[in-house]
C-alpha cells in the first residue's frame, strides 16, 4: 500500500512536468519575406522565429526565396519534408504571392506597360493556387492556419501596384473566410501595418527590416492563443 501512495505521489509530480514539455510546432511556409532574407540572422530575427521565441514553440520555417505560389503548392503535394512537417504542426504561418507579382514586374520594367490582361491572368492563378493551397493544408493537418496577406514593395508606384494588390488582398480574406467553415484559417493583414511606415522596409529592397519583421511578428502574436 506504501508503495501504490509513494508512485501516486510521484506521478503527481511528474505528469504536470510532462504536459509543459509537449512543445508545439510552428511550421512557416512560404517566400523570401518568412525565411528572413537579407537580415543578419534570419534563424532569429524573421517574424515566424520571433513568434517561435516568444511562444516557446519549435520552428520549422520552410520558406524558400523567391517561390511562387504554384511552386509552392507543388511542394505541398511532391515535397516529403514539407508534407511530414505541415502533418506534425500546431500552426503555419503561410506567407505567399510576392514573386507572382515580382516576377511580372521584372519582365516589364516599365510600370506603365503592364498589360491588363497579363496582370488579371497572373492575380487569377496566384488566388486559384492558394486556395488549392488551403486545401491541401485542411486535407494534411489539424493546425491553425494563420494566411498573411501581401504589403506594399513599391509603395510609391501608385495605383498600378496598390489597386490589384488591396484586390489580392480582399480575396486571400474572402478565401480564408470561406475555409473557416472546414478548418481553423485566419487573415493576418500586413498590408495595412505596412501601410506608410517606410521604416518596415529596406533602403532600394522590397524586405522587410528587423523592425518590419517585428511588426509582422506582432501581428501574428495577437492572432494566436
Amino acid at each position: 500500500m506504501r508503495n501504490i501512495l509513494l508512485l501516486a505521489i510521484i506521478f503527481m509530480i511528474i505528469q504536470p512536468m510532462l504536459v509543459q514539455a509537449e512543445e508545439k510546432k510552428l511550421v512557416a511556409i512560404g517566400d523570401s519575406i518568412p525565411y528572413g532574407y537579407h537580415l543578419p540572422d534570419p534563424e532569429q530575427q524573421s517574424f515566424p522565429a520571433l513568434i517561435s521565441k516568444d511562444k516557446g514553440w519549435h520552428l520549422t520555417n520552410l520558406s524558400k526565396p523567391g517561390i511562387t505560389s504554384e511552386e509552392l503548392l507543388a511542394k505541398l503535394n511532391n515535397d516529403p519534408q514539407v508534407i511530414h512537417s505541415v502533418q506534425e504542426a500546431d500552426y503555419i504561418i503561410l506567407y505567399i504571392g510576392g514573386n507572382d507579382l515580382l516576377n511580372l514586374l521584372k519582365e516589364n520594367k516599365d510600370l506603365d506597360q503592364l498589360d491588363v490582361g497579363e496582370v488579371k491572368g497572373v492575380i487569377t492563378d496566384l488566388l486559384d493556387h492558394v486556395g488549392r493551397i488551403l486545401i491541401e493544408l485542411n486535407k494534411k493537418s489539424d493546425a491553425k492556419v494563420l494566411v498573411y496577406n501581401l504589403y506594399n514593395p513599391y509603395p510609391k508606384a501608385g495605383p498600378e501596384v496598390d489597386v490589384p494588390l488591396r484586390y489580392i488582398n480582399e480575396q486571400y480574406k474572402t478565401l480564408s473566410q470561406f475555409y473557416q467553415y472546414v478548418m481553423d484559417v485566419q487573415v493576418v493583414d500586413a498590408y495595412s501595418v505596412f501601410h506608410k511606415r517606410p521604416e518596415y522596409m529596406m533602403t532600394r529592397d522590397v524586405h522587410p527590416t528587423i523592425i518590419g519583421h517585428r511588426a509582422l511578428a506582432d501581428l501574428g502574436l495577437r492572432a494566436l492563443p
